[in-house]
Parts: structure tokens; sequence; C-alpha cells
């Protein structure tokens, strides 16, 4: 027997947090190991002692087909392979000889989330349990101890929880559910339950869990409410103790109004009603410690408590991902960008699923995480994670026509074509580059080709024209509108030239990884196809008399240069526009792409300014200057203050700045080539590659100083500086300039 034909089972009435206890009898313990899913949420306990650190486990997955379900955005496909995660733990060391008790609490997750239904209706059912226990007896004999209805069941104090709008406990109904004493006068059997849908698959990347506790700052009392921050935006839960008779109420946002009330706006209360992020507890004037929500994560940087309570800390909560890098120079502006962007991307990593926003939505949006998947792997360790981002992509990809989807998960969301589902070639290829690992590339090579055709499918007169009848159709997202819109709000860089150049990158991409891996494709029948679209959009986008892309709008040109289009004209015309513009104009596409771009051609100048800028309402130093500890969704702030999607280009710092470039995949070979900027200041930082760190120092004495290099054993290149060209091997080496 194992869990993959264990019984499910659920508590009777349906309630949203049920406690399931199963008491049994071993001696002579020589193993124990369970597997074990809890749906939406579970935390597992044996013998009153937690299993794992872990958090919000299983992760989040595409459950089930979708298709036919009422969505704000039309669903036809029929994925590819829907799927339910479990979890496996060594519980030997907590298992003792005689009787012992599993038991298990569970919330509903993304699994039974019902009130959010702004992108559709996406419930699955009622929280449910699987688990099977393997223990090995010293005698060599095996014990089996599965799920099923002699299980009882009954109610927890969280009477209710929600992804979006929190929990609310009654401590009226609080009792150790985990103690072996817990009388179960109360509790029923477990009925059956069905099985899901998903192919049952056991979670090997990283876990979520509790990775630093910030103790929080009282700032005043506003309207009768105490008014704490945490002095950063976060995500993640406060952990507190009381002995309160009456009701708690703590209330989660990013930002404060005027008058210090908290400002809901940010994190999703455009909607209505209006979503805030609450956590109520109804006291019964009895001690309780270690009082939290356990099946949601806020994303917060200020709070308020109505009612009492003490020994009050936050738990900052995200996936396991490690920083692997460092950076910092004599620009503010720039340090800042480096800080912000780590924080945005930590709080937007849950589930192994990098999302567009820690609150409102929470969806791993396609978008989002194509343009920041190349920054992410500068900066953290996100190999394992992104494996796992990658199955969920395909697993939701349609079978039929290759359609990928906005979000993946897939929970609904709007975007698309190519900037969104595009991320099921721009990540494997983003992967191989970064890593040298082409397991991905060669795994989804058929659904990267499949995805291609359904692209061809979207296009009239080698332009794509359309995604999904009655869906989205967006070119680039969230740019400033201010000048780049017509009397009518059209913007002048159309969906339809931003989705046709993507498609043109996607099949130089292929052809490079065919002819780094070959791979076996038809050279001659992508480049045909390639061709044609470039030419197209030459005939119907570019201006002959000046060199412009759709009249030089937005990042047009560059968004031409990328693919190998225009001529001189082209570039000096982009190079004008945004040397001297002091800002962004830029949406999240045209910001990465324009940056890049300028950098490839080592226009580091024009680079420095964009990144260091301060003007109002389109620049990071704006961002930072109000006050911003995560970058926000639109440069003059409106929405969402933690969206990772502007940090695309934080790759920059190290690949322009400091000149750490990959001269091969995965960093077998490289080229160190410092810009050479006054403004600068001393510059300093590494990124850490499959073979090692690599670590550049630049060092100014007015024009004079050095730059020191280092490399890791296996890893040579070439240095190049102020003309000065000279190779590189492992260790240290000091260049004086």
């Amino acid at each position: 027997m194992s869990i993959f034909n264990a019984r499910w089972i659920s508590e009777k009435s349906g309630c949203e947090a049920p406690v399931f206890r199963k008491k049994f009898t071993v001696r002579d313990i020589k193993s124990a190991v369970i597997d074990i899913c809890g749906l939406g949420w579970f935390e597992l306990y044996i013998n009153g002692k937690p299993a794992s650190e872990n958090v919000f486990e299983p992760a989040v997955a595409t459950y089930e087909q979708l298709n036919g379900k009422h969505t704000q955005y039309p669903i036809r496909d029929i994925f590819t392979n829907p799927r339910v995660y479990f979890c496996r733990y060594d519980i030997t060391a907590l298992l003792k000889d005689g009787e012992n008790l599993l038991s298990a609490q569970l919330g509903n997750g993304w699994f039974n989330q019902t009130r959010v239904l702004n992108e559709g209706t996406f419930y699955i059912g009622v929280p449910r349990l699987a688990f099977s226990v393997r223990i090995e007896t010293g005698k060599g004999k095996t014990l089996e101890i599965e799920s099923g209805t002699d299980v009882k069941a009954g109610k927890s104090q969280i009477v209710e929880n929600n992804v979006y709008y929190g929990e609310k406990h009654d401590l009226h109904l609080t009792d150790d559910f985990h103690d072996s004493c817990f009388s179960e006068k109360n509790f029923d059997c477990a009925v059956e339950a069905k099985r899901p849908d998903g192919e049952l698959t056991l979670f090997d990347y990283p876990a979520e869990k509790v990775i630093r506790r910030i103790i929080p700052k009282y700032i005043g009392t506003v309207n009768g409410k105490k008014l704490y921050d945490l002095g950063e935006n976060i995500t993640g839960r406060l952990k507190f103790d009381t002995s309160y008779g009456g009701k708690i109420i703590i209330e989660h946002a990013e930002e404060l109004n005027p008058d210090r009330t908290l400002d809901f706006y940010t994190v999703g209360c455009k909607y209505t009603p209006w979503r805030i992020q609450t956590f109520e507890c109804i006291g019964d004037a009895l001690p309780h410690k270690d009082v939290y929500a356990h099946f949601t994560w806020y994303g917060f940087r200020y709070f308020t408590v109505e009612g009492e309570i003490e020994n009050l800390v936050c738990e900052v909560i995200h996936t396991d991902i490690k920083r692997t890098s460092d950076f910092k120079c004599g620009n503010e502006v720039l340090n800042g960008l480096y800080d912000i962007y780590i924080r945005t991307q930590l709080n937007n990593i849950h589930g192994c699923v990098p999302s567009d926003c820690p609150h409102r939505e929470r969806f791993g949006y396609t978008g989002d995480g194509q343009i920041t998947c190349e920054t992410a792997m500068h900066v953290f360790d996100v190999r394992e994670m992104y494996k796992k981002w990658m199955r969920d992509i395909i697993d939701c990809q349609d079978v039929n026509n290759g359609h990928v989807q906005h979000t993946a998960p897939f929970f609904g969301g709007g975007g698309g074509p190519s900037g969104w589902g595009g991320a099921v070639i721009v990540l494997p290829y983003q992967y191989y580059k970064f890593y040298g690992d082409d397991s991905l590339v060669k795994k989804y090579l058929p659904n990267m080709l499949h995805y291609l055709s359904y692209m061809e499918s979207r296009c009239e007169n080698a332009v794509v024209v359309r995604e999904e009848n009655g869906g989205w159709f967006t070119g680039d997202w969230a740019y400033i509108e201010e000048g780049n819109v017509d009397k009518n709000g059209v913007a002048y860089l159309t969906p339809q030239f931003v989705n046709t150049c993507y498609l043109i990158k996607f099949y130089d991409r292929l052809l490079d990884l065919d002819g780094l891996l070959k791979l076996g494709l038809k050279r001659a029948e992508l480049k045909r196809k390639r061709e044609a679209h470039a030419s197209a959009v030459v005939e119907k986008y570019y201006d002959e008399a000046t060199g412009d892309f759709c009249r030089g709008f937005l990042a047009a040109n560059a968004y031409a240069l990328d693919i190998g289009l225009g001529d001189e004209r082209t570039l000096n015309r982009l190079v004008e526009k945004y040397d001297g513009a002091g800002g962004f104009d830029t949406g999240i596409f045209g910001t990465e792409i324009l940056v890049r771009v300028l950098a490839e051609r080592r226009y580091d100048d024009a680079v420095f300014k964009l990144l260091s800028s301060r003007k109002e309402k389109r620049s990071f130093g704006y961002m930072l200057d109000s006050g911003a500890t995560t970058l926000w969704e639109y440069w003059d702030g409106k929405e969402s203050h933690c969206h990772p999607m502007f940090g695309g280009c934080v790759k920059t710092l190290f690949t322009t700045f400091l000149g750490i470039r990959a001269a091969s995949a995965g960093y077998r070979t490289v080229e160190i080539s410092p810009c050479d900027i006054e403004a600068l200041g001393d510059a300093e930082g590494y990124i850490t590659t499959p073979r090692g760190k690599i670590s550049v120092a630049i060092k100014r004495r007015g024009n004079r100083g050095a730059v020191t290099v280092e490399l890791p054993d296996g890893v040579g290149g070439t240095f190049r500086f102020r003309g000065l060209e000279a190779p590189l091997e492992a260790g240290k080496k000091v260049f004086e300039f």
C-alpha cells in the first residue's frame, strides 16, 4: 500500500480547517516514513510535535482541468497534466514504543479558495487528507498505517481561512488537538472524499519556511488602534500571546494615508468588496501562546491592532531561496535598487512560484516570471525553483494547440500572448545560458515548438494579431501613457508590433540553442518563418525616412534592434531619446529590453543615467525617495507596491557595471569588462555561478585605480578595460589603471 492508493478523507461537515487524529501502536521501531497530502495546506504532528518546519504544504499546483468552469477570460484549453503534490517526512525520531498519535490540521489554501472570484471560480473542493505511513521494525517486519474512515475528524479553532482575506479564530474552541490526552468526544469518524484528479507527485523542491523574525516598532495610536511599522515590506505573519477576553483584529497594509490610517488600496482594495488582509481572534480571557494565522501569508509593512496582545513578533515567510550575490557602489540609487529587488523577488516566491504580487493577485504570472528570471538567476540560487515552475507552465499548456497560460499554476489572469506565454521558451533558454544545464531545453523542446506553432496560428500576414477569442491581447504593460497614446488612448507601440518582435526573438533563441546543443531542428524552416515575420515588421512599422519603428515611441527602436532590425539611425535615435530623458517611460518589457540593448552596445553612461535617475514618477530613484522598500507596479506608485517585474534590468548591475559576462553557457569562460564611469565610484560585488563565485571590485583614486577580479577553479576568460586586454584564469588578479 502507498499514498497512491490510500483513501482520501474529509471532515463530515465540510469545515474550512478540520483536524484529523489517528492513534496507533507500534514497537521496536527501526525507521518510519510518512507520505502525506492535505489539500489545500496541512500541518502534521506526531505525538504533539511538528513533523516539519515547513509551512504552506503541499506547494500549489494546477489541481485539475478547468475547461468549462466560469472564468473572467475564456478558458477552452485541455491542460497537459493537472498535478497534486504530496510530502514525505522521516518521522522515526518522533515515534515511540507503544501508542502514538498522528494528527493533522488542514486549511483551504488554493484548493478551496471561494471568496476571491475576480478571475473566475477556481475552487476545487473542501479540505481533504490522504496519508500512508511505512514503519520498519528491528525484526524486519513492515507495518503500514493509512488514512481511512477510522480516523477521527472535527472542527478546530480556525473558523475561517482564506488566502487573500486572512483568518478568523475562536479561541473558545482552542484545545490541544495534537495532545494524546485530548478528548475526541466531539470528533466523528472521517468520511471518504473524492480523490483529486491531478497526478500525485512527490514534492522535492525548496520548501516554504519561516526565514527570519522582526520585532515590530510601535509608532502610536490612530483611531483607537495601535499602529506598528516593520520598517520594510515583507510577506509573512504575526505571532503573539494573549489573555484578552474580547475581539482582537489585526489589519495589514503596505502604506499609510496622510492621517496615518492604513492605505489598503495598493494591496488589493480597488476591488469590491474591499479585500483587506485581516487576522481576527475571539478571545476567551484564558492564556494563549503563539497565536498566528496558519494558512495564509500577508503582504505588508504596516499593521494595526485592536485588542490586547503581548510578545508580538513578525515571521517573514517565503520559499527557502538563498541570496548568492552582492552589489554595492558609490551611488545610493543603484545600491537601493539592488536591495529593493532582492526583497521584492523573495516576497514573491511562494510554493516555488514566482508571483506578480504577494497580496492582490498572488499568481505566477508568466509575463513577470520570464522578465525577471535572468536577474533572479544572477542573484539567487533558483536552480531547483525554476525546475518546479517550468513544470507548472507545462502542466497547464493546452495539449491541442500549444497555448501557454498567463499564470502557472493556472488560476486565471490576463495578458499575452508573447510576453506571457513565451516563458515556455525564455525560461529554458536562460536556464541553459546561466547554469549550462540543457535538461529543461531537452525535456520541454516539444512544448516549446508546440507553442511556436500556436503563435503562428495567431498571425495574419506574418504579424501576431490576437491570442484567444474574447481574451486579452497585450503589448507592453505599465508604461507611461503620456505622449505615447493617441487621442483615443490607443498606444502608438501596438500589441501587434510587440508580440511579433517577441516571436522573432523566440525563433532566434531556438536557433541559438540548436546551434549549441545540436537539437536536430529544421533550421531552414525556422529561419524562413523568422525572416517572414521580420520582413512584415519592417514593412508595417519601419519609417525609412527616419530609421524609427512605431515612430520611435516608448522603446520601439530597442525592440527592433534586439532582433537585428533597423540601422545606425535606429540606434542613434534610441540613444538620443533616452540618454537625455532622465528617466523611463517604458513598461515592463520595454524597460528590460531598452536597458539590455543599450548595455550590450556599451552605452554605459546612458544605462547609468537611466538606472540611477531620480526623476519624479519615472525612475527607481523616485521609488526609493518615496520610501519604497520594494519595487512598485507602476512608476507613479499607483496599484501594488511589491511587484518584481521592473526588476528584469537589475542584472545590469553585474553584467554592465561590474562587467561580469558569460562567454559560454554555464560560465565555463567569462569576459570581465567593467564600465568606466567616475560617478559610479568604488564598486564591488559577486555572483555565484555553477562553477563558483565570480567577484569584481573597482577602486578609484581620481583617474587612477585598480580592478580586482577573482575567478573560481576551472574558469578562465578575458579582461577588458580602458584598452587593456588580458587573459584571466582561476584565482585573484589585480589590474591597475
